[in-house]
This record gives C-alpha cells, structure tokens and sequence, in this order.
C-alpha cells in the first residue's frame, strides 16, 4: 500500500511539526526514475526528493530515506551513485534492504515462475541476504556492494556530519538523529 502524503505542502510540514513529528520516514526505493516507473510506484519523483527533504528540514523534522537493491534494473554503478546522491539529499539516516521476495507475494511468484529463487532458508529473508538471483549482477556482488555502501554510509566522520549539518534541529531532534546513525552503524557492524 502507498501512502500519499502531501511532503511538499508547507502547512501539512507546519502542523506535523506542531504536532510533535520529529522525524518522516520515506520509502525512497530507488534514485533512478526508471526504477521507480518499473515498479509503478506513482507517489516517487526521483527529480523531487531534494526539494522535499529540503522542505521537511525547513520545518526542523529529520528525514530517514530508505532504498531498496537488486531490483532488475540495478546494476553494481546503483551503489556507487546512491553513495554520490545520498551526499547532496541530507537523509539524516539512510537505510538500506535488498530486495526480498517473501512468500505469497506477486515478486516472489514472478521469481519462483523465472526460476529465480535461491533458497528457501526463512532465516535469510531479513532483507540482509540475497535469496534470489539478480537479473544485472551476481549474488556475491549484490550483498558485498551492500554491505560496502552500508560501511561507507555508516563510517564515523560521516554520523558526525549527519547529526551536526541541520542547525534548526530541536535537543531532541539532534538525540534522536545520534541515536537513528549509532543504531544503524551498530546495526551494520553486526551483519
């Protein structure tokens, strides 16, 4: 299910805030448009996502932006530009999955019928694991270049630079901010 939430309308930024909101989780998915299309998911505009984290930020609310790989139009240059990108968007904490096609769902029967799953090991369906064959890269690459961008994301200077860049951030907002990048390191280290 999508949720369109109007993240561009200044007064829905204002009355969040207002509420209390101090941070907006978005699923991102992607940076490449093709992927977004390819997956039919109407409520991303990749050309936006700059000018809608600005907003948010404007607003003194925190941004988590998660994103997604290994889908088919992936190849192994998706880590590098995400890492390029993720620089110039100020996600306050980044997340990262790769794709995981849980049973039942339409992804996991498309790649069963393409004979396309690797294991059927429940345990590695954590969204850390490859368990499916990716159409641009192997396996191996997939989670080494996960991992690796994970690692590059996660490296101490740059939690620093996250936690210190937003100077309208709120003493709870910055607390928050330290422990979503420590959390997400300790998370990192531990796969």
């Amino acid at each position: 299910m999508n949720a369109d939430i109007p993240l561009h309308d200044e007064e829905f930024l204002k009355l969040a805030k207002e509420a209390g909101c101090i941070a907006i989780w978005i699923g991102f998915e992607s940076l490449s448009q093709k992927t977004i299309d390819v997956m039919g998911k109407k409520t991303n505009t990749v050309q936006l996502y700059k000018e809608i984290i600005r907003k948010i930020h404007d607003h003194g609310i925190l941004v988590s932006g998660i994103f997604v790989f290994g889908f088919d139009t992936d190849t192994k240059d998706v880590f590098d530009e995400t890492l390029q990108c993720l620089s110039s968007l100020d996600i306050d904490f980044p997340r990262f999955a790769i794709l995981t096609p849980y049973p039942g769902t339409p992804l996991y029967e498309e790649l069963e019928k393409e004979q396309r799953i690797l294991t059927r090991d429940w345990s590695k369906y954590d969204t850390n694991h490859v368990v499916f064959q990716p159409k641009q890269m192997s396996p191996d690459d997939l989670e080494s270049e996960y991992l690796r961008l994970y690692g590059e994301v996660y490296a101490p200077s740059n939690v620093v630079k996250r936690i210190i860049r937003i100077p309208n951030q709120t003493f709870s907002s910055r607390i928050l901010n330290a422990i979503s990048n420590i959390q997400s390191w300790r998370y990192f280290t531990t796969c």
